[in-house]
């Protein structure tokens, strides 16, 4: 992705591994958003970008490259568009659509704050400890995706949805799901038996 003249200009590689020469560009978004990416609808990932619209808004923008739809929601408070800007982070629920989260800290503390595609906040939940978040579906029992926090002595694991908190011993390195496994070739790793938080 490259700003040019105050524009996002996307370049997406419709086949990275065996033809990375057929390429998209778009204009989507402006100096200063936060870029990702977000499903809406459960079949393909649209575009993202995250900002401020004036000085008291922000506005979430989704675009489909292949419909050409935008979609657009100024509901997610001004703070997560101020100084560090967090980038909204996509989170697959049990329906196939994806939610954003927001991660803050402090100096001691990192803040997991999840919010639909339209808007409306899922979950607000506080972690203690500073340390990689990562997302997948680290449990298979609880519906959609979790985050996982891993510190140096332990990861915690949160689902938005069900609320459910749950800690094991932290992990060497960066956790990987399913899906981050079928994209690095020969990475295999053992699953750990989480504890819910408090037992």
């Amino acid at each position: 992705m490259r700003i040019i003249k105050g524009v996002l200009q996307w370049e997406i590689k419709r086949d990275l591994f065996s033809d990375p020469s057929k390429t998209i560009k778009r204009n989507f978004g402006k100096n200063g958003d936060r870029a990702f990416y977000a499903s809406p609808d459960g079949e393909r990932d649209w575009l993202g970008t995250f900002g401020r619209t004036g000085t008291k808004q922000t506005v979430l923008r989704l675009f489909d490259l292949k419909s050409k739809k935008v979609r657009t929601t100024k509901k997610i408070p001004l703070r997560f568009a101020e100084d560090p800007r967090p980038r909204p982070l996509p989170l697959k629920l049990s329906d196939g659509t994806d939610c954003v989260v927001f991660v803050e800290t402090d100096e001691s503390d990192t803040t997991l704050t999840t919010y639909s595609l339209k808007g409306k906040r899922i979950s607000k939940q506080t972690i203690i400890g500073l340390g990689n978040v990562t997302i997948g579906d680290y449990l298979p029992e609880e519906e959609g995706e979790e985050m996982a926090l891993s510190t140096s002595s332990k990861t915690r694991i949160f689902n938005p949805v069900t609320e459910a908190l749950v800690e094991t011993a932290g992990i060497p390195g960066t956790p990987l799901d399913e899906n981050n496994v079928t994209l690095i070739a020969g990475v295999a790793t053992a699953t750990p038996t989480p504890t819910p938080v408090g037992e």
